[in-house]
């Protein structure tokens, strides 16, 4: 089954209009389901 890692929560700071500050919080690769398994493709993992 692949793999899959999806963003969970992105928090965004913004002053002036701009982004001042990203952060991403991403979860533990996890197996595709399998009646989703068809919609995804492996991925190798970050290094």
């Amino acid at each position: 089954m692949p793999i899959l890692s999806a963003v969970d929560t992105v928090q965004t700071s913004v002053q002036d209009g701009l982004v001042t500050r990203l952060v991403e919080f991403w979860p533990e690769p996890y197996a595709a389901l399998a009646n989703r398994a068809h919609l995804v493709e492996p991925i190798d993992p970050p290094r």
